[in-house]
């Protein structure tokens, strides 16, 4: 009988997910192995992201980052959990059963009184997380080499960005609620990106 398709994904070490689709060289010291952080935005240049021999999972020192090779690889491209494990099951040839249920967000309910708290909150959290979209991509570009997949997948998040934003501004409550379901499970990571982005400012 065939695994879950998280379950099959998590076979795959977050080292394993890190070394091909961010092309890192960890290095092992005891039960652990060490790398300067690829995920977007964190620029280091002493390591502080490890990998755990034993629990397969990862940790960031420096950004907080840290899961299942599921995680690393939705985190690191900017996609839903669920995106990433089928990722992951496809690159790496696993099996799974499309038809065990899959742990999904339960729907957003939001009073007439909470919407307006609720609608503020994610306004704000799409607007910082495009404010670090902007600052990395032009931190980032190079006009005279290629572009690299990194640098594309900005573009292509921020162009998301502006869209949800600019709909924000004159969307109904209604319409604003259908966004915020859609987009529920990449609030918290949104407000994450936004805060390092004020620090790196100094705001705050």
């Amino acid at each position: 009988m065939s695994a879950s398709l998280f379950d099959a994904a998590k076979t795959i070490s977050a080292r394993e997910v890190a070394e091909r689709y961010a092309g890192v060289e960890a290095k092992r010291r005891g039960s652990k192995y060490w790398c300067r952080c690829p995920m977007p935005g964190h620029q280091e240049k002493t390591p502080s992201c490890t990998f755990d021999a034993n629990t397969g999972k990862f940790y960031c020192f420096g950004c907080h980052a840290g899961g299942s090779s599921v995680d690393f690889v939705a985190q690191l491209l900017g996609i839903t959990p669920k995106e990433a494990a089928v990722r992951i099951c496809t690159d790496y040839g696993l099996a799974f059963d499309e038809a065990q249920p899959t742990k999904k967000a339960a729907p957003l309910h939001v009073t007439r009184s909470q919407i307006g708290k609720a609608r503020t909150r994610f306004d704000s959290a799409a607007a910082g997380y495009l404010r670090f979209l902007e600052n990395y991509i032009a931190s980032t570009a190079d006009p005279e080499g290629e572009p690299t997949d990194a640098f594309a997948r900005a573009l292509a998040e921020r162009n998301t960005m502006k869209e949800i934003c600019n709909t924000l501004v004159s969307c109904s409550d209604e319409e604003a609620l259908e966004l915020m379901s859609a987009y529920r499970d990449r609030i918290k990571a949104w407000e994450k990106l936004g805060r390092m982005e004020g620090r790196n400012n100094g705001e705050g």
